[in-house]
């Protein structure tokens, strides 16, 4: 026996069935035998699996369960596979989907590429193929399930920056893109007065016009970022002095595509 290879092998069918097995699929098939005979193949990475009978039971079964996978044969009475692909779609557009053929047919490739479909499965099932689409699946959902922590942690980060300081970002010429509700209660403009205008409606004397120049010279053209203190004028007329941080946020060609300003209201230490 080829211990090496066994040992590759029941890692990677480990890790797949690390998640399939969380998985919901749903198994649509009209030939009772074909489905027996692959559910067996099946039950290996799948605890929960639904079973339809034909493309209408399908539909049906699909939006009465929370289905993450769907594995389904293409020729069936009432609704073939594609068609009821088609149904998925509709309302879906992330269940992964793999179609079952007993054959290479050029149109179903062809349908079956403007429905996102995973897969083209050739009948009788084997394991190799199947095994590689599962484990395209499970990188799919990796990479998903990363995203969506990665995202959960900007949020908490965008969440903890705008609880503490002014925030606000331009486009490269200057014109205020965002501001959070602190740079709002802290200036006292409306988002509509500043987003499409630039900073020079909060500009003060308490500045000196050098200081600006240095601003742009530092973020725009060495692309650095600057730190320093500024006194802005609110549109009561009264002065905000905060400690400000602007950086530019560069592209991959290491070129400004817009920039970010931090600002900690310092006008209580002034």
């Amino acid at each position: 026996m080829n211990t090496e290879f066994d040992n590759i092998f029941n890692d990677i069918f480990s890790d797949i069935t690390a998640y399939t097995k969380k998985l919901t699929l749903l198994y649509v098939e009209d030939d009772a035998m074909a489905r027996d005979s692959s559910l067996v193949l099946f039950k290996e990475f799948f605890d929960n699996i639904i079973i339809a009978v034909d493309g209408e039971d399908g539909v049906e079964k699909y939006n009465n369960n929370n289905i993450d996978i769907v594995i389904s044969d293409i020729n069936m009475p009432k609704m073939d596979g594609l068609l009821m692909f088609e149904k998925i779609r509709q309302k879906d557009t992330h269940t992964h989907l793999i179609l079952l053929t007993a054959y290479n047919d050029l149109e179903h490739y062809e349908r079956s590429i403007k429905l996102d479909i995973e897969a083209l499965l050739l009948k009788p099932i084997n394991l190799a193929p199947l095994l590689s689409i599962l484990d395209k699946i499970v990188s799919i959902i990796k990479l998903q399930e990363e995203a969506s922590k990665n995202l959960h942690l900007l949020q908490q980060y965008q969440n903890a920056m705008d609880e503490n300081l002014i925030v606000s970002k331009t486009d490269i010429y200057g014109n205020i893109t965002y501001v959070n509700n602190r740079f709002i209660n802290t200036y006292g403009y409306t988002k509509d007065e500043l987003l499409g205008n630039t900073h020079s409606i909060l500009k003060s004397d308490k500045n000196p016009p050098e200081v600006f120049n240095e601003i742009w010279d530092t973020i725009a053209q060495k692309k650095k970022t600057w730190c320093g203190l500024i006194g802005n004028k609110t549109k009561d007329g009264k002065i905000s002095y905060s400690k400000t941080t602007i950086s530019p946020i560069l592209d991959t060609n290491n070129n400004p595509i817009e920039y970010i300003a931090l600002r900690q209201d310092v006008t209580e230490l002034i």
